[in-house]
């Protein structure tokens, strides 16, 4: 375990020590909204449309009940 990050380390600070192209650039701001929008889609179609769903069933179930 110690040999694997004494080599992690080293390869780390090797690359952080070599002098590479040009630095990446940043996104912008169009990026940015891309990013945003999409992580709003995800969380729509996997967090609050299914819940809402389940929801409005549970509501209908529980309105179509009746004594007896």
């Amino acid at each position: 375990m110690k040999s694997i990050l004494a080599a992690l380390a080293l390869t780390m600070s090797a690359s952080a020590m070599a002098e590479g192209g040009a630095a990446p650039e940043s996104m912008g701001v169009m990026g940015q909204l891309v990013f945003l929008g999409g992580f709003l889609l995800i969380f729509y179609f996997l967090l609050w449309r299914p819940q809402s769903k389940r929801q409005k069933e549970h509501k209908n179930l529980i309105g179509g009940l009746t004594k007896g």
